[in-house]
């Protein structure tokens, strides 16, 4: 079999499915990336030498999948100054106890431009999953949220955060920090397809600092907000 073709499309189905199975089992970031975002020509090449060979380590991981898979982990930071976390958060009781848990353990980096400005200092805190909606002109905006808030200040602050989002979450429970949106599921595209592989091996490649800190919410900014797929990862 030279092409995809010449094999039934069922069976194909079949066996990209088992090949994607054996991938994620490996823990393989960058066979993953190239696993989703590879042509349905290369896909199928990827399965004839892992059927040929019974080893994944045949499969040429080109640089480009490297480079996806390193641009990724770089994007889960986003530096910000302390203005701008309260102007995202607030200056509330629960506001400030969240923003001391995204900088514990950090002393912040002076601002370039204002080195003596205490609260221009810059610190480094991950990204969350935010779904931006534009309606036309308007700048209505929607954010579709879910997974467990863990710090206690993080619970108390998105309680108050959600008010004009209720129509949108199903679930929140504020003792165990567990969120849900109504909003239906919908068919994922290969490179969010790939970003969900990469989560269940987040565990595998991501230093434990990333995996403590949970953020919920980044503000709206309104319409027009470019937010490539890669950086809303995780975020």
């Amino acid at each position: 079999m030279q092409k995809p073709s010449d094999m039934d499309r069922s069976e194909r189905k079949r066996q990209y499915a088992a090949l994607r199975r054996a991938i994620i089992k490996e823990a393989s970031p960058e066979l993953v990336a190239k696993f989703s975002l590879a042509s349905d020509k290369e896909r199928f090449s990827m399965l004839k030498a892992w059927v040929q060979n019974q080893d994944l380590g045949e499969i040429e991981i080109e640089e480009k999948y490297r480079s996806w898979v390193a641009n990724l982990r770089t994007d889960r930071y986003v530096t910000v100054t302390m203005l701008q976390l309260e102007k995202i958060y607030g200056k509330s009781t629960e506001a400030k106890k969240f923003i001391e848990e995204l900088c514990r353990g950090q002393t912040g980096v002076p601002h370039p431009q204002a080195p003596n400005v205490k609260k221009a200092r810059m610190f480094k805190v991950l990204r969350e999953v935010l779904e931006e909606n534009s309606s036309g002109s308007q700048t209505t905006s929607s954010a579709s949220i879910s997974g467990r808030v863990k710090e206690a200040a993080a619970k108390g602050l998105l309680s108050k955060q959600l008010g004009g989002l209720n129509t949108d979450v199903a679930f929140f429970n504020t003792t165990t920090g567990v969120i849900k949106s109504k909003k239906a599921k919908k068919e994922k595209t290969p490179e969010e397809e790939c970003l969900a592989d990469m989560k269940k091996l987040q565990k595998k490649f991501f230093d434990v600092h990333q995996r403590y800190h949970v953020i919920f919410l980044l503000w709206s900014r309104g319409s027009g907000i470019d937010a490539p797929l890669l950086r809303d990862y995780f975020l």
